[in-house]
């Protein structure tokens, strides 16, 4: 009895889990399958470059902005030059003794 039980609840857990793993093959195939006509993409491209010109257009403005609202006598220093890199450390061989030959 106990046995059949068992067995019932594995035939439905795996009956379950076919189910749920074939829709979701189902709902990513369909979604793999969707294809872009070049009218879309070319589309989208236009959008994202108008987007791009339009967030360079505001920045340029704001820029301008922040010009004009500083005064020349409160302008402020271009920073100093980085300085320089360090020099490279002398480089190091190690180097394994070597064994006797063997005769």
């Amino acid at each position: 009895k106990d046995l059949n039980e068992l067995e019932e609840k594995h035939a439905e857990k795996k009956r379950r889990f076919l189910e749920t793993n074939e829709k979701f093959h189902n709902e990513y195939a369909d979604a793999s399958r969707t294809n872009l006509s070049d009218e879309k993409i070319n589309e989208i491209l236009q959008k994202h470059e108008a987007m791009e010109k339009l967030q360079k257009e505001k920045q340029l403005l704001a820029l301008q902005q922040q010009q004009q609202t500083v005064t020349p006598s409160t302008q402020l220093q271009p920073p100093p030059p980085p300085p320089p890199p360090p020099p490279p450390l002398p480089s190091t061989v190690v180097s394994q003794p070597m064994a006797p030959p063997i005769t």
